[in-house]
């Protein structure tokens, strides 16, 4: 989920003028963005947010390190039903428990990622 318009940076970075009028490559990954321009590359992180990749916060008292391993089986019923069975195990640390304001909001992300817990899933797939 990307969060921020980060829009003018990269305008700024994608233009030939900021370069000395040098051709830029972009090229884009799931995580960042990169402006390759002769020698030198410029990466610019996204604001982004998966359970294995977190750049959206500076401010330690926000961060959280988030885990998931994932195990699953399908089973095929016939050509065009399948089941699909998962088992999640999750994991939520909070990174720095020190920057957060003793009290009420400490408490609460000690206590959410104390019980976050696992996680499974059943699925029925019919293709017509």
């Amino acid at each position: 989920m990307i969060t921020e318009d980060r829009t003018e940076t990269i305008e700024f970075l994608a233009s030939p003028v900021t370069h000395g009028g040098a051709t830029v490559e972009r090229i884009e990954t799931h995580a960042s963005m990169v402006f390759v321009t002769g020698p030198r590359a410029f990466k610019l992180k996204r604001a982004v947010r998966y359970d294995y990749l977190d750049f959206m916060t500076q401010n330690l008292a926000n961060e959280r390190e988030f885990a998931t391993t994932t195990l699953g089986i399908q089973y095929f019923i016939n050509p065009v039903t399948r089941i699909i069975c998962n088992y999640e195990w999750r994991r939520m640390k909070v990174s720095n428990p020190d920057a957060i304001a003793a009290g009420a909001a400490r408490d609460n992300a000690l206590a959410i990622a104390a019980n976050l817990g696992d996680r499974a899933s059943l699925q029925l797939t019919w293709s017509f």
